[in-house]
């Protein structure tokens, strides 16, 4: 076990879906739940939309409990009308015949585009004579540069030295998790001329059709519940279920609670968490999510959790993620390469954005943590054998 020193708990800041750049005003988000109601769709008012911190405008949104609320009790209903999504043919699918992964990352991506281009049509209508306009008028409040594809490329330099140099089957140029974790933006949306190179404000677009979409829809009020694996509360059906999403309490809720759900443990999730983690979860959203922490280094077939119990870290093996006698070298080279990084190259933040090095830190804590929990663990298991 390893012990969760102070320096973790200062550095586990959540930072979540829909930080805005100025106070956002109450009348946005009235307009947009009026506006989900008028197509048919359904807001609890036993429900509010509003910061963390009601007294701190960058602190982030999350959907609130005001009232208690009982188990199966409905809180949310989205219709289609009020997707901005792919529908039937326009969804680029898998060839089966070539459904090896760099095929399915290749449609993920391409499915992304289309989305984004889809996004960036109605943000650019300026006569506000878009379908979505409430929803789009949120969304014009949104801050750029929340996710790591979007940071100074010094900040994200410090992420690549992070992962390592080196050729790998499941991370490219990197050695570490998340696969692409800030070259993304560049290699699948500028690179294929998805967008443009000089624009930031595609690029932004982009960067929130990744952090609100679910890979080939975004759904106006649902991409507003944040995710915590630890505290989920809500059921909901498929978001291509006739009639749309439907969203209802798994278990009573008091008044006052935060309304979660579960980016990578869905019903669309398929088998999301046999590659997609903790790690995923930055590059995609911008925030480490609590503990417990799911980590995966394919190439070598390492497949963990983490817990914090008792101000204590523990790791957990999946039966087909445990650490042969090379993936134990594996992990001892990278946590003494990550544990020579920390004097070297985390002493000065220079000119990277003081919330950029905030999210690196946590990011190096976290990998490096887990890493020693997995080496721990799996040495351990390998002495007893």
């Amino acid at each position: 076990m390893i012990l969760f020193t102070l320096k973790n708990v200062l550095l586990m800041m959540v930072v979540r879906r829909g930080i805005a750049n100025t106070s956002v005003d109450k009348n946005y988000i009235e307009a947009l739940i009026e506006w989900v109601r008028s197509k048919g769709g359904f807001f609890s008012e036993k429900l509010e939309i509003r910061r963390m911190n009601p007294n701190d405008a960058q602190s982030p949104m999350g959907v609130y409990a005001t009232q208690n609320i009982g188990i199966e009790e409905s809180l949310l209903k989205v219709p289609p009308e009020c997707y901005i999504g792919l529908w039937g043919d326009e969804i680029k699918r898998v060839d089966e015949r070539r459904s090896h992964d760099e095929a399915r990352w290749n449609v993920y991506w391409e499915n992304l585009c289309l989305l984004s281009q889809k996004l960036l049509k109605e943000m650019r209508n300026d006569k506000n004579e878009s379908q979505y306009t409430p929803y789009i008028e949120y969304l014009k409040t949104q801050k750029p540069g929340q996710l790591p594809a979007m940071w100074s490329e010094a900040g994200k330099d410090v992420i690549r030295k992070i992962l390592g140099t080196g050729k790998s089957t499941s991370y490219g140029d990197y050695v570490l998790p998340p696969r692409d974790a800030v070259d993304w933006l560049h290699k699948h949306f500028v690179k294929t001329n998805c967008i443009r190179a000089d624009d930031p404000f595609e690029a932004h677009v982009v960067e929130m059709t990744v952090q609100r979409g679910y890979d080939t829809a975004i759904i106006p009020l649902w991409d507003m519940v944040n995710h915590d694996n630890t505290r989920i509360n809500t059921n909901n059906t498929p978001m291509y279920a006739e009639g749309g999403l439907h969203v209802w309490a798994r278990k009573d809720i008091r008044a006052g609670e935060e309304i979660y759900g579960s980016y990578n443990e869905c019903v669309d999730c398929g088998n999301t968490t046999d590659y997609w983690g903790t790690p995923e979860i930055f590059r995609d959203f911008g925030f480490l999510e609590s503990y417990p922490q799911h980590w995966i280094f394919a190439d070598h077939g390492i497949h963990f959790m983490v817990y914090l119990e008792d101000g204590e870290l523990d790791a957990e093996f999946y039966d087909y993620g445990k650490p042969d006698e090379k993936g134990i070298t594996f992990l001892r080279e990278q946590y003494q390469r990550l544990e020579a990084m920390e004097k070297r190259d985390l002493v000065d933040r220079g000119m990277i954005p003081k919330h950029e090095w905030d999210a690196i830190l946590q990011f190096y804590w976290n990998i490096r943590d887990a890493i020693d929990c997995a080496l721990y663990t799996g040495t351990t298991a390998h002495e007893e054998l």
